[in-house]
């Protein structure tokens, strides 16, 4: 797997072609949990979970000395620590620094009896002392695909992926391109799904009288793939009308359809029942986005810039077999998706609209935003996070103890980018609106984008006006200027490297049958085809709009603050070169990590060299710090 999240899974194989043609443990007694960021010592190191040949979880120790493992646990659910189907003790095992163990799922002393179910469970690492479990490490296993394993590596932005299974040796990505996502297939653009929704009479009257507390019916599912040889089997799910301002549609008659969107939940009515391993599937109706094109231009280029984001594709949507319309096929934020990217979640928070527009006010953690994943009683991670994002400086180590800055500001400034003006970053009197709040076991907070329909307007937003708090406090931090100020000139190249116009009127132009059978969208599909070319109009105007931005914000300059002094017999860490500029480049010290430190004085010199030679020059800055004991 690749750096970028979701973009090495197989349906990234598909955009390719395209442009070619906090769990805590309660045990008996105390919770405890030490969850690490970055964990150290033992940790999981891959997981098997297809039964294709026995489950499996591997440990890698990555410290240097030997680890007892007498005491160690690993399991699905650590609620009870004498439930020997759920918990394993690893056993007397002595782990060698730099060495792997694995503990196989069967039925000898030896193995754990628990299944590990693919895209429904997460492995748990533990220590135990006195009946009380301390959690040391845990994942969430995605739907892998039969073949593959989900395992640490290096070079992943959130440090896992999909790997060939492996035992004893470091692990090694899926070859891009691979099947190892069984759902690919459903978001890809370019191929003309149907979907057929059968809806019981009592589904029928509840969805007319506007489907009271948005609960979920009963209704069977079939989605049709006209590149798969196999006939789709019915499922039983849980449907429910999706309800929000601007795109809201009622339901109509089964006589008089009107284009109402759909949410439909998989394992709603049967219990733990995935489709191609995804638990729930959000049908859009695109009624105000004229190119029926935008929420997948947008997505697609959020998931190239390494933020995760929805997948999408198309559908036809029959309900009990009346067209229904054509329909955008999105993968909403749920446990299942969020586990492609994130090893573990402790909350995911959807931005909501209550008395005034939702934003990281103090006091606002109850009211603001609604808890789509995660515990519903314990908000302390949001909390704390407005607690010190209101009390100290972005960049602060207050802060990015809690908050991911960087994705922050490169969120933001692929929104203002896209011109995507409902959304956080927007200056309209209801924003922030559209976004999502992940975080993780530690309480790591990242912003997720959402509701981009009515993107690629023609021009970039002014890239310096918003209203929500991380945007205004992130332009008067240098810190956090200058990483928005980077990826503003990334936004700009990867946009303009995607082939996006080709590539829309490829999508197009595949789905012309369920675009011109849409007769109730007013549109000939010659003005769908005029639509989706705006966009290339919209990347020209905002590639300019930024690269005016740039050149009246962007210095260039060396951004430093090395420590007042230094202590003599001690090294130089790593966080010692720490230097920053507001243009990317390419850092150079004249003195290295480890460096034994003596009383005197250390002479620094810090070169920056731009990758924009033309606009930027190469700067030189020199420190010298002095050495005490």
């Amino acid at each position: 797997m690749a750096i970028l999240p979701r973009v090495t899974r197989s349906h990234i194989g598909v955009f390719v072609s395209a442009l070619l043609c906090t769990s805590a443990l309660v045990a008996t007694g105390s919770i405890s949990s030490s969850q690490a960021a970055t964990p150290t010592g033992v940790v999981i190191n891959e997981v098997r979970c297809d039964d294709f040949r026995p489950d499996y979880i591997e440990l890698y120790n990555a410290s240097t000395t030997p680890i007892d493992l007498s005491d160690w646990v690993v399991g699905d659910h650590l609620g009870n620590l004498n439930d020997a189907y759920h918990v394993k003790r690893i056993g007397s095992i002595i782990l060698g620094a730099k060495r792997y163990t694995k503990v196989l799922k069967g039925l000898k002393p030896a193995n754990f009896l628990f299944n590990i179910a693919c895209g429904d469970d997460t492995i748990k690492l533990a220590t135990v002392a006195n009946g009380t479990a301390t959690l040391v490490d845990s994942v969430d296993v995605p739907p892998i695909a039969q073949g593959f394993a989900w395992g640490r590596l290096a070079a992943a932005q959130y440090g896992w992926g999909a790997t060939i299974p492996t035992y004893g040796t470091a692990n090694k990505a899926a070859p891009l391109g691979s099947s190892y996502d069984p759902s690919a297939w459903i978001f890809d653009p370019m191929i003309s799904k149907r979907i057929d929704l059968t809806l019981p009479n009592a589904t029928v009257t509840n969805f007319q009288n506007g489907n009271p507390g948005k609960v979920y019916q009963p209704a069977t599912f079939v989605m049709t793939n006209p590149t798969a040889s196999a006939t789709p089997t019915p499922l039983q799910v849980g449907i429910r009308l999706k309800t929000g301002y601007g795109s809201y549609r009622p339901f109509g008659t089964l006589a008089n359809p009107s284009k109402s969107s759909f949410k439909i939940k998989f394992d709603s009515t049967v219990a733990g029942q995935r489709y191609f391993g995804i638990n729930k599937l959000t049908l859009n109706n695109m009624v105000q986005d004229p190119s029926l094109v935008h929420e997948w231009a947008s997505y697609t280029l959020f998931r190239t810039m390494g933020i995760p984001a929805p997948r999408v594709g198309y559908a036809s949507v029959y309900v009990n077999n009346i067209f229904w319309g054509f329909y955008l096929t999105l993968e909403p934020y749920a446990d299942v998706s969020l586990s492609w990217n994130y090893p573990n979640t402790q909350h995911l928070y959807e931005a909501l609209w209550t008395d005034r527009p939702p934003d990281l006010n103090t006091g606002r953690a109850n009211i603001a935003y609604q808890i789509d994943e995660g515990s519903l009683t314990n908000r302390t991670d949001l909390a704390t996070l407005i607690t010190v994002l209101n009390n100290y400086p972005i960049s602060s180590a207050q802060v990015t103890k809690y908050l991911n800055v960087d994705e922050v500001a490169k969120v933001m400034a692929i929104e203002q980018y896209l011109n995507h003006w409902d959304g956080y970053t927007s200056t309209q009197t209801w924003t922030p609106n559209n976004y999502y709040l992940h975080s993780d076991e530690s309480g790591f907070f990242e912003l997720l984008p959402w509701g981009t329909d009515q993107t690629f307007g023609g021009n970039a937003a002014d890239f310096s006006a918003g209203i929500g708090i991380l945007f205004n406090k992130c332009r008067v931090n240098d810190y956090c200027k200058s990483q928005y100020l980077k990826a503003i000139a990334q936004v700009s190249k990867v946009a303009n490297s995607l082939n996006l116009p080709q590539t829309i009127s490829s999508i197009l132009t595949g789905q012309r049958d369920g675009i011109t059978a849409d007769t109730g969208r007013g549109m000939s599909f010659n003005d769908t085809l005029a639509a989706g070319a705006w966009v290339s109009t919209h990347l020209a105007n905002a590639t300019s709009s930024a690269a005016t931005y740039l050149r009246n914000n962007a210095q260039g300059n060396i951004h430093w603050s090395p420590p007042s002094a230094l202590t003599a017999e001690t090294r130089l860490p790593a966080s010692f070169f720490n230097a920053y500029s507001d243009v990317a480049g390419t850092f150079k010290y004249s003195v290295a990590v480890n460096k034994l430190l003596k009383v005197g004085t250390l002479k620094v010199i810090v070169t920056f060299t731009p990758t924009d030679l033309v606009n930027y020059s190469k700067r030189t800055l020199t420190f010298v710090i002095p050495v005490t004991r």
